[in-house]
């Protein structure tokens, strides 16, 4: 169901829950799973418009979960 942009969850930073805007949209996949660049390119591209920072959660197979931080490169 998600948020309208992709992603699954909505995080605040302690204390700010009905304050203040969450500060992370998290994205959850799992392992092995293919996920185009192009969608994770879009779900980045709406966090950062919403000025929120994308967390990806990959699931593996005995259902641990590893949190990664996505951030745009821009090369000069």
């Amino acid at each position: 169901e998600g948020f309208g942009s992709g992603t699954d969850y909505r995080v605040y930073d302690r204390g700010d829950y009905g304050k203040d805007t969450a500060s992370y949209m998290v994205l959850s996949i799992q392992e092995g799973k293919p996920l185009p660049v192009d969608d994770l390119t879009k779900v980045l591209r709406h966090c950062q418009s919403q000025k929120k920072e994308l967390v990806l959660a990959v699931i593996n197979r005995r259902g641990e979960i590893v949190y990664y931080s996505v951030s745009q490169l821009t090369f000069p």
